[in-house]
């Protein structure tokens, strides 16, 4: 979530700081509603335990490395 957020708060942009910490705040959020629905569903059955508890680390981490490394210094 690191690697995801930090662009958005620390970015050159024209972005006002408090328009990216309220990005991040969304962000965690998402994150953590994608893990909760897939424990759920791995706890099921009805998605593979293995996907449902790295899938949503996998997927959020790939987007954080990816924003992480077009990032501007």
């Amino acid at each position: 979530l690191l690697f995801l957020g930090l662009p958005f708060v620390s970015g050159t942009q024209h972005r006002s700081f408090y328009r990216g910490i309220g990005l991040c705040l969304l962000l965690t959020i998402a994150y953590y509603a994608v893990t909760f629905v897939c424990f759920e569903l791995g706890i099921r059955g009805e998605m593979n335990p293995a996907v449902a508890v790295w899938g949503p680390t996998a997927i959020f981490g790939g987007a954080g490395l990816v924003a992480f490394f077009r990032m501007k210094s």
